[in-house]
């Protein structure tokens, strides 16, 4: 890897800094962290990894990648009610990759965990032959027993999803340039909207007790949440109409139906999905206004449908079926 330091070069100058949060990390100087959580807590670990080329374009500033990275591993937890402690990081990393391209990915890096409070706690780093391969993996704390899970929700309860969905397959798009869009402004909303996803931490945490079920949107709506009735062994039915879109993503979709489904199916919203007893609805609006998070409901779940775990209609009761229902890896 021709970028002008070895492996333990690159870990001192640009990672061990990450890692002063947690003396057990020892300055990434030794094989593995030491990490102490609180007695009365469970921990929670998730792993996510990213490709360049199937989840970031090629052409992605490194702190932007970083960003994305950190985030999409934070939605995860979020999507558990859990909260962040510290994160391993790997890279396996293309000889194109130069030094300019390690310290930018390192700061932007550096001003995630500064938002989140998470710190470095180890990881690898390693040389590939083609595309450049990144995961994290998350720690995290939870009370004991007490996380949201995908397998709870019940029949008769609602479906509720936070924030706007599509704005990142928008952005993607803009950036990849298969789609033009004449307003700047707009432009930047929408590709800030895909390269730093927003993980509703806080609405994870508050949502543990009352939600039944729960997920965060990373491959589509309908795909996402056919897995929480795969889990839950029920199906669910919601309205398309019902399911938010933002201002920005308005402008661009109009009445184009075919861009709406795109929106619904594209993925990397990391939104969460959640499910709650109709006698709840009111705790949730307040949530709303207290977080100053849209939750938006959009369906319900009903008994088991053997032939179809989601359904979707317009307004008028008309069935919507959906060639595509997300994004698949194989």
């Amino acid at each position: 890897m021709t970028i002008g330091l070895d492996e333990f070069g690159i870990i001192k100058k640009y990672f061990s800094p990450l890692s002063r949060g947690e003396s057990g990390a020892y300055s990434l100087l030794d094989d593995a962290a030491k990490v102490k959580f609180k007695s009365s807590s469970s921990t929670v670990i998730t792993t996510d990894a990213m490709v360049s080329g199937v989840h970031f374009p090629l052409t992605e500033p490194a702190n932007y990648i970083a960003s994305r990275l950190l985030r999409v591993n934070l939605s995860d937890i979020a999507a558990m009610g859990a909260v962040p402690v510290g994160y391993t990081l790997l890279l396996a990393l293309p000889d194109s990759i130069n030094i300019e391209w390690i310290s930018s990915f390192s700061t932007g890096l550096a001003e995630e965990q500064e938002i989140f409070g998470v710190t470095l706690l180890g990881g690898d780093t390693t040389k590939c032959s083609s595309e450049m391969v990144l995961s994290i993996t998350m720690l995290a704390e939870a009370k004991e027993n007490n996380v949201l899970l995908r397998s709870g929700a019940n029949e008769g309860d609602e479906v509720y999803v936070s924030g706007y969905i599509g704005d990142a397959f928008l952005g993607l798009s803009i950036l990849q340039r298969e789609l033009e869009n004449s307003d700047k402004k707009t432009d930047k909303y929408l590709i800030e909207r895909f390269r730093r996803p927003t993980p509703r931490l806080e609405l994870g945490k508050r949502l543990v007790g009352i939600a039944t079920s729960a997920i965060d949107l990373s491959d589509g709506l309908i795909s996402d949440l056919g897995h929480v009735c795969s889990a839950s062994n029920v199906s669910a039915r919601i309205i398309i109409d019902e399911i938010p879109i933002s201002k920005a993503a308005e402008k661009i979709v109009l009445d184009d139906s075919k861009i709406i489904r795109n929106l619904i199916t594209g993925g990397d919203d990391y939104e969460l999905i959640f499910t709650v007893p109709s006698n709840k609805s009111g705790i949730v609006d307040n949530l709303s206004v207290e977080l100053g998070v849209n939750l938006t409901k959009i369906g319900e779940i009903i008994k088991k449908n053997n032939s179809q775990s989601v359904s979707t209609f317009d307004l008028s009761g008309n069935m919507i079926i959906f060639e595509k229902t997300g994004f698949r890896h194989f």
